[in-house]
């Protein structure tokens, strides 16, 4: 049975709606009576047709025109059999890239076998048996360690009635440096002036210096390049003239403790393993104002005396050296 075409359309784009109807009025005879909707879809237009009987087509086409196409031949259609609904291609999903190969597996660290002791091995195993080079490089040579000395020597002066006796001793080291204490005790001869008197002073000196030494060893040989400040006991006497009172002459004396700063430079060569001799300058810088007194008392009145002594003596050192 034909009729003409009874299509409802519900809900549609305007301009889709025209063409669709264009369509539809083209159609000589239709079969069933249909409520459409076409809805704007990703890929095209979605459509839903339902009949009269209430069963429902579904389609998704790419236009307008093919829409029109498709509602038409439902409506002339007296069978309707839902078709197939096509989807709208569904986007690719993003390939995560390849992880990276793993790592094959570290072997195991096998420890090196323990050395065999000499006197596990034969005669022909042990090392250098058949005079050849023994494997393996050569143990480093570690740097050799400064020794701690004593030694004992005799001071010169530059005249017959200057001289005396030294004694060093080092207490610590550490790396090239020696640190300890010297001791010294000596006599010496110097022309002062003072409150227009002058003369020749005897003096006597015991020295005690903290000191410090830097070491230089070569083989055998052996430098030692030292200083030290520390404290003085100094006696001074002699014959004063007194060029203010007629040219007279009187015997002072005078002693007091002083500070006192000394250097040295030694040279030193090793003979054995405990022994060394060792020679070289003395240096010591004196700076006193003794508070003299005369011991005759032959002038009238007794002047009131001082006695500076600011000199930078040098002595020439010779001793033996012991290690500790």
């Amino acid at each position: 049975m034909t009729r003409p075409c009874a299509v409802t359309i519900a809900r549609a784009p305007d301009d889709v709606r025209i063409v669709v109807d264009a369509w539809i009025a083209a159609e000589p005879s239709c079969s069933t009576a249909l409520e459409v909707r076409i809805v704007p879809t990703e890929g095209g237009l979605y459509l839903l047709a339902r009949d009269e009987h209430g069963r429902v087509r579904e389609r998704i086409v790419p236009d307008a025109q093919s829409a029109g196409v498709l509602i038409a031949s439902w409506a002339a259609d007296d069978v309707i059999v839902a078709p197939p609904v096509t989807p709208a291609p569904a986007p690719e999903p993003a390939i995560a890239p390849a992880p990276p190969p793993e790592a094959p597996p570290a072997a195991p660290a096998v420890a090196p076998p323990a050395p065999m002791a000499p006197s596990m091995m034969g005669p022909s195993m042990a090392p250098g048996a058949l005079g050849g080079p023994v494997d393996g490089p050569p143990a480093p040579s570690l740097p050799k360690r400064i020794s701690k000395w004593i030694s004992v020597g005799a001071l010169v002066g530059d005249s017959g009635a200057s001289g005396g006796a030294r004694l060093e001793l080092d207490i610590f080291t550490r790396g090239k440096w020696s640190f300890g204490l010297a001791g010294s005790v000596s006599n010496a001869r110097t022309w002062v002036y003072a409150n227009g008197s002058g003369g020749e002073l005897m003096t006597s000196d015991k020295k005690l210096t903290a000191t410090v030494t830097r070491n230089m060893q070569y083989g055998r040989f052996q430098l030692r390049a030292s200083a030290g400040l520390g404290l003085v006991y100094s006696e001074a006497g002699g014959l004063m003239t007194s060029y203010a009172v007629g040219a007279s002459s009187d015997i002072i004396e005078g002693d007091d403790v002083f500070s006192v700063a000394d250097a040295s430079l030694l040279l030193g060569i090793e003979l054995g393993k405990s022994w060394a001799i060792t020679g070289g300058p003395v240096l010591t810088i004196y700076d006193q104002v003794f508070d003299a007194h005369s011991v005759q008392m032959t002038w009238e009145p007794t002047p009131a005396m001082t006695v500076s002594r600011q000199t930078v003596e040098v002595m020439g050192y010779m001793g033996l050296r012991y290690r500790l």
